[in-house]
């Protein structure tokens, strides 16, 4: 059974913004379609706080998910902004 759910809106261009919700919290940030040939989403995990213990299961999550909606997905280390 799911831990998460997720939404993606459009901001603006490329950017996305994605929100993580476990059903107490809501975690969101902005995400960026690259331009590759297949739809392809760059995640920076640390832009949305989530605590690490939840960050494995949020990804494996987010992954299927995207997977679902045939958008393949690239976490990136850091932040998006530095």
């Amino acid at each position: 059974m799911p831990r998460y759910m997720f939404e993606l809106s459009t901001e603006l261009m490329y950017n996305q913004r994605l929100k993580i919700m476990d059903g107490a919290n809501v975690y969101e940030a902005i995400a960026e379609f690259a331009p590759e040939k297949e739809r392809t989403l760059l995640v920076w995990l640390d832009d949305f706080h989530i605590p690490s213990y939840k960050i494995a299961s949020a990804k494996k999550e987010l992954t299927a998910w995207l997977s679902e909606k045939e958008i393949l997905v690239i976490f990136k280390p850091g932040n998006r902004i530095k």
